[in-house]
């Protein structure tokens, strides 16, 4: 089904002046609970998604101007929206939403199963969706019941790849834009989410997850060389590629932990560095800018969901050894 975005998602709203948090931390979005930030092509804007706002309680699409620092609502749901990302050359961004499903298949008449073992967010109604931004019109690309998310294009952007889950396993689907064919990726098999491939092409990232669905590790594939990295044991989620192609990130937990840090994967090296560690705040949902320099991040506190910024400096420390 198409349809078109309100008009009043054109208006900007200008923000109050960027604040200062931590050492070298620049506060860009304090209103809401704010989150899953990721840059334009051209650099210059952000995409992301906010909540529990004067005007909704649920997470809605905004869009943020870096230079005029004033930002603008682009969707305008009925339920819950989720990671955003921009077309790599279009006017054009996908992202989850809970606002049709949950019409259709109503909670009420729908009891979820109380027996589910699939963890946050794979156990939410989600359906993936198309949306220009100019034009604002809004296709919807999946239509089946259950969890379909992490929406992500392929580098060139004809593919569109997310995360389906069914009762009994994760797995991840890729959908062609001209023929609009539908096919599982391979080698990624049973319970695999978050998929990415690099801007470059040359790498494919993933998640695969144990069979109880509780701890999920890193899968690298280069050609068809698959290998997993750092098989630590840490709680990992939000797999991205560096524009440059030479850094994989993601946030990670220790076992136990209550907070996330943010970790960069060296891929011409083969080891990971921790490039955060805040106790008292999680830091998630890293992306870099086009020219790699600056880092956008979600930071967590009790009470406050904000997006930061902070020079991107590549960590040069030793590679750990492997244990």
């Amino acid at each position: 089904m198409c349809k078109s975005a309100p008009k009043n998602s054109e208006q900007e709203v200008p923000l109050t002046p960027d604040e200062k948090d931590g050492p070298g931390e620049t506060v860009l979005i304090k209103d809401g609970l704010s989150s899953q930030a990721s840059f334009a092509p051209s650099g210059d804007k952000l995409i992301y998604v906010s909540r529990k706002r004067r005007a909704h309680a649920q997470a809605q699409v905004y869009e943020y101007y870096l230079l005029r620092k004033s930002e603008r609502r682009i969707t305008f749901q009925d339920g819950n929206t989720f990671q955003p990302v921009y077309h790599p050359a279009d006017g054009l961004i996908t992202y989850s939403s809970s606002t049709d499903e949950l019409k259709e298949y109503s909670p009420l008449l729908n009891p979820a199963n109380p027996k589910s073992k699939k963890p946050d967010p794979f156990s939410q109604p989600l359906e993936v969706y198309l949306h220009a931004l100019e034009g604002l019109e809004i296709v919807r690309v999946t239509r089946r019941q259950g969890f379909d998310g992490e929406a992500r294009f392929s580098h060139d952007g004809s593919m569109l790849t997310w995360t389906q889950a069914t009762p009994a396993a994760l797995t991840v689907v890729a959908y062609n834009r001209q023929t609009r064919a539908l096919r599982q990726i391979s080698p990624v098999g049973v319970n695999a989410s978050g998929y990415s491939a690099s801007p470059d092409g040359v790498y494919r990232a993933w998640f695969e997850w144990n069979k109880d669905l509780t701890v999920p590790q890193v899968h690298l594939q280069m050609g068809k060389v698959k290998s997993q990295i750092n098989a630590d044991g840490l709680n990992k989620t939000d797999l991205s590629f560096s524009p440059d192609s030479k850094w994989l990130l993601w946030a990670a937990r220790e076992p136990g932990g209550e907070n996330f840090d943010l970790w960069a994967y060296d891929l011409q090296k083969g080891c990971a560095r921790r490039l955060t560690s805040t106790p008292l705040a999680s830091e998630k949902d890293p992306a870099l800018s086009h020219d790699m320099k600056s880092l956008v991040y979600t930071k967590i506190t009790k009470a406050r969901s904000r997006i930061m910024q902070a020079p991107f400096d590549p960590p040069t420390s030793a590679c750990p050894a492997v244990p």
